[in-house]
């Protein structure tokens, strides 16, 4: 996973199940959210793949000052590979061009709070 982007933090490998959890803390707590995802792109290799798509994803969460959202835009260049179940991400990573609105709200998500 590559959001260093997004958040700054490098890139680190980590189990499917792991990333899971991580997006449960925070997705458990907003009251809605809304993920887009456009124009897929697909580049085969034999049994890999790199898969490139435009993105938006906007965050809404109600807190003690008022409803508050929070968006950001750009792209997902993603790795494919195909085993004997099927295709599977193997990497990702999140380019994004543009944010809007309160990005405290992720955290609080997070923290469970509001």
């Amino acid at each position: 996973m590559d959001f260093s982007s997004y958040s700054g933090a490098p890139a680190a490998t980590m189990p499917a199940d792991t990333w899971v959890v991580n997006c449960r803390r925070l997705f458990d707590h907003l009251d809605a959210m809304q993920h887009v995802m456009t124009n897929p792109l697909v580049d085969f290799e034999g049994d890999k793949a790199r898969l490139r798509m435009y993105m938006k994803a906007e965050h809404f969460l109600t807190t003690r000052s008022g409803n508050s959202d929070f968006a950001l835009g750009g792209y997902y260049d993603d790795r494919l590979i195909h085993t004997t179940e099927g295709w599977r991400i193997c990497a990702v990573t999140l380019n994004v061009f543009w944010n809007r609105g309160n990005r405290d709200i992720m955290r609080l998500a997070v923290e469970g709070r509001r």
